[in-house]
């Protein structure tokens, strides 16, 4: 969201703390509003983000408040060595359960291991693409060194992992590379333990002279794998001298990478990260980034480089987000083989033949004795995690018999992740099974044919799932 008055141009995005939300207000400010009073108000009957900004817009409708009350309110009446030239000034309250998560276009992850130096010395685009995302519907996890900014802290190690459940991961810190391309790294500001040294030993982190973590390519190639169109963007000098990071996160399945090919400043890294991802939730490609073919005027000359620039690539839809998806799971046989009883265990329930079928999170398509036949059983895994069946991790049990007499053989079982809005299947897995014959021992009379493993990742209200198809001989939680 920006508003626009009497030269003061406000950005105005939230950034999910817990249960709580942190709206982030960033103002650049014009030469002609010298002496003018910027409020931030919190209402004691909170509404809409709109409401905040005419508030905030407001010339004289809320009185000024003493910031150190900590009350949410904040003013700054400016001055002229504030307004001689464009600058950035930062203003952030926390609401307490005042706004639900946002959960509607996925996730973006934004580590900033030295905004305060950054910040002070050209600039540091983290918190403005934080609101931009923000804005556009995302939940973001904005990772920093000033509490203020980021009342979630510093980035950790654990931080640079797992970057495949977000639609954007964005890295703004010192890098370095050597002159040819090779043996780029960028910094964690993060102390080197023992805890490391198998990342250090594989060559994965390497420890730089004031004893802190630098991370190569092969520590993303490991703990970033699977990127289901993820748009990196690394603010980092050299970080896109040579292809060490664009070819391990092209090859993972990013939908982009963007670096810097030559030591950067923030002046001007910060305008060009905020028109890309301004240009990234309006809809436009990573083959039409405009800030491409942008080279710094100095005696470093770094480009704006991106990678893997398909004009038709655009901000992934992430289709596994748990709010939205439930596990379907089909069964099916042969037109020559009739009447397969099915049975699918979760949470020590189960649906299929012979059952009692009134499960809290699962439904099953009927018995079907026809040759050729489906069965299907759904895993309601949103409205399980809500209410606390499972947290992070959950086995799914899947069981089946031919029912006495009817056929013999194998068949087999699809398992997808299904949106519950359209109807359509994604990640779809697939694997045959050999029934055994059904027993006369009612809804035990089915054995087990495999299990599905499901996964949950991410920040609260924004969680991705996947899952793995594994054969009976693995364990299955029953």
């Amino acid at each position: 969201m920006v508003a626009i008055k009497g030269g003061l141009t406000i950005n105005v995005g939230r950034v999910a703390v817990g249960s709580n939300e942190r709206l982030i207000f960033t103002a650049k400010f014009a030469s002609n509003t010298v002496g003018k009073t910027i409020k931030l108000y919190q209402s004691a009957s909170p509404g809409l983000l709109t409401t905040y900004v005419l508030q905030l817009m407001d010339d004289g409708s809320f009185a000024a408040r003493d910031a150190t009350a900590n009350d949410g309110t904040f003013s700054n009446t400016l001055s002229t060595a504030d307004c001689t030239a464009e600058k950035d000034i930062h203003f952030s309250a926390v609401i307490d359960d005042v706004q639900p998560a946002v959960t509607a276009k996925g996730s973006a992850v934004i580590l900033s291991p030295y905004f305060t130096d950054f910040n002070a010395r050209g600039g540091d685009e983290s918190d403005e693409i934080a609101t931009i995302l923000t804005t556009a519907g995302y939940t973001v996890t904005l990772k920093c060194d000033n509490p203020t900014v980021c009342p979630t802290g510093a980035p950790t190690l654990e931080d640079f992992k797992g970057w495949g459940q977000h639609v954007a991961a964005v890295l703004v810190s010192h890098g370095d590379a050597s002159a040819d391309g090779s043996n780029n790294v960028v910094f964690t500001r993060l102390p080197y333990t023992a805890t490391f040294y198998a990342d250090w030993l594989a060559g994965r982190i390497e420890v730089m002279g004031d004893g802190t973590i630098a991370l190569t390519p092969a520590w993303f190639n490991l703990y970033n794998n699977q990127l289901q169109g993820t748009i990196a963007y690394f603010s980092v000098c050299r970080s896109a001298r040579g292809r060490g990071f664009a070819d391990v996160f092209v090859a993972q399945g990013a939908g982009s990478f963007v670096g810097y090919t030559d030591y950067v400043g923030g002046a001007f890294a910060t305008p060009r990260g905020i028109s890309t991802f301004n240009h990234l939730v309006a809809g436009g490609t990573v083959g039409t980034y405009p800030a491409t073919g942008n080279v710094e005027a100095d005696s470093t000359p770094a480009a704006f480089m991106a990678f893997n620039t398909a004009a038709s690539r655009t901000l992934p839809v992430i289709h596994n987000l748990l709010a939205s998806t439930d596990l379907f799971i089909e069964y099916t046989w042969p037109l020559n083989m009739r009447d397969l009883d099915t049975g699918t265990m979760f949470n020590g329930e189960q649906v299929g033949f012979a059952c009692p079928n009134t499960t809290a999170f699962l439904a099953w398509s009927g018995d079907d004795t026809s040759g050729g036949g489906q069965e299907t059983a759904t895993v309601l895994l949103s409205k399980a995690h809500q209410q606390g069946a499972f947290t992070n991790q959950v086995i799914v049990a899947l069981r089946a018999a031919w029912y006495p007499s009817s056929s013999s053989g194998p068949a087999t079982v699809t398992v997808s992740l299904k949106d519950r809005a359209t109807g359509s299947k994604y990640g779809s897995q697939q694997a045959t099974i050999l029934p055994a014959q059904w027993h006369p021992n009612g809804c035990a009379g089915t054995t087990r044919v495999g299990y599905v493993e499901v996964f949950v990742l991410g920040p609260a209200g924004a969680e991705t799932v996947s899952f793995t198809l594994g054969d009976q001989s693995m364990p299955t939680g029953e």
